[in-house]
């Protein structure tokens, strides 16, 4: 909960939710939503200690010791990138260079952008041929994943900072803003 605070106060401290006339209640729901995608288990199961007793036979899901955790792409790793970026931002200057609306799309980029993150890697998707890869098109298969569960948990009114961006040009450019700052950090791109 603390953390979800850090996050609110990072925007405040541009004055970003006045400026966008975002309600806080809203952005911390939304962090909050955001934390608990982070802390589901990811959906692969180990294969490393053998086949008995994978499956829980009641309810047809991995046995808990089974069951592989994001231990990096996680909340904490989600406002540890969003506080990097802030501090980059803040201290390193570049917060001169940019318009609030940008300075709004980077802090949030950075929390969302490996969201849902299943502990896997682009590479290991395509070859796999998941779901997720058959999806985006084999194409920065995690990232676009991210940014669709980012933008597809505003759906909910409860949680959608983005109506505070009434106007159709501000609300697709931060769409498009964050979309592309997301897409920026598929290691394939570099």
């Amino acid at each position: 909960v603390v953390l979800i605070e850090v996050f609110v106060r990072m925007l405040e401290y541009y004055n970003l939710l006045e400026e966008f006339q975002i309600d806080a209640q809203v952005l911390e729901r939304y962090a909050s939503a955001v934390m608990n995608m982070h802390n589901r288990d990811c959906y692969y199961q180990r294969t490393d200690i053998g086949d008995e007793g994978k499956v829980d036979n009641e309810t047809g899901q991995p046995s808990e010791e089974h069951i592989v955790l994001c231990e990096y792409h996680n909340w904490y790793h989600a406002v540890s990138c969003a506080h990097a970026t802030f501090l980059f931002l803040t201290l390193g200057g570049a917060d001169q260079f940019l318009e609030p609306k940008d300075v709004f799309c980077i802090i949030m980029g950075a929390l969302i952008h490996d969201l849902d993150h299943p502990g896997t890697n682009n590479d290991f998707e395509v070859k796999r041929e998941t779901e997720l890869a058959q999806r985006y098109d084999n194409d920065a298969v995690l990232e676009r994943h991210s940014i669709s569960e980012g933008l597809k948990l505003c759906q909910n009114p409860e949680l959608d900072w983005l109506k505070s961006f009434e106007k159709v040009e501000d609300r697709e450019y931060v769409e498009q803003f964050i979309t592309e700052s997301i897409l920026a950090t598929d290691p394939a791109k570099h």
